[in-house]
C-alpha cells in the first residue's frame, strides 16, 4: 500500500487497485461540469466551391450535410467518370483505340483528339478523368462498345 498526503492506493478485495485523490474528484467535477454545462460547439460549414454538394452514410443513407443538396443539377463530370469506369472494368488499360470522326467532332472540353488516331485506353481514361475531356470519354465508350448507341445500351 501506497499513502501520502494528496493519494491514496488501495487494493481491494479483488485485488484492484483504486486510486483515490483530491485531484481525481476536481477532474471528474470539472469534466461533468464541461458536458453537462457548457453549450455544445458547433462544426464550421465547410467550405465548398460546387454549386451542390452531399454527404451521406452510406449503411443508412441518412444525409450528415449538403449544400443544394436536393437542387436540379446537370450530371456534368458524373457522365465521363461513368464512363471511364466502364471501360476500366470492360476493356485493358493496353487496348488500342481509334479515333472515330464522331469522337473528334466533340467540342465541348476537349482533349482535341484528330479521327483515327490510336490511342491506348489507359491515356483516354487519363484524358477522360484529368482533363475532362469529352472527345475522350466519347472515343471510351465507341472503343468499348463498338458505337456510341451500344455503348448506352450497356
Amino acid at each position: 500500500m501506497l499513502s501520502n498526503e494528496h493519494n491514496l492506493l488501495i487494493l481491494n478485495i479483488k485485488g484492484e487497485s483504486v486510486l483515490k485523490s483530491k485531484l481525481t474528484r476536481i477532474s471528474v467535477v470539472v469534466f461533468l461540469f464541461l458536458i453537462f454545462c457548457m453549450s455544445p460547439m458547433q462544426a464550421k460549414e465547410p467550405m465548398i466551391s460546387a454549386k451542390a454538394a452531399i454527404v451521406m452514410d452510406c449503411d443508412t443513407g441518412q444525409i450528415l450535410w449538403g449544400k443544394s443538396a436536393f437542387k436540379r443539377m446537370y450530371p456534368a463530370s458524373t457522365t465521363k467518370i461513368l464512363t471511364a469506369i466502364i471501360g476500366l472494368e470492360m476493356g485493358q488499360l493496353n487496348e488500342i483505340i481509334t479515333v472515330s470522326k464522331n469522337a473528334a467532332a466533340v467540342g465541348e472540353a476537349s482533349i482535341y483528339l484528330k479521327e483515327n488516331h490510336r490511342l491506348l485506353l489507359e491515356d483516354l481514361v487519363k484524358g477522360a478523368l484529368i482533363k475532362s475531356g469529352n472527345d475522350a470519354a466519347y472515343a471510351i465508350g465507341e472503343g468499348i462498345a463498338g458505337s456510341e448507341s451500344l455503348f448506352l445500351a450497356l
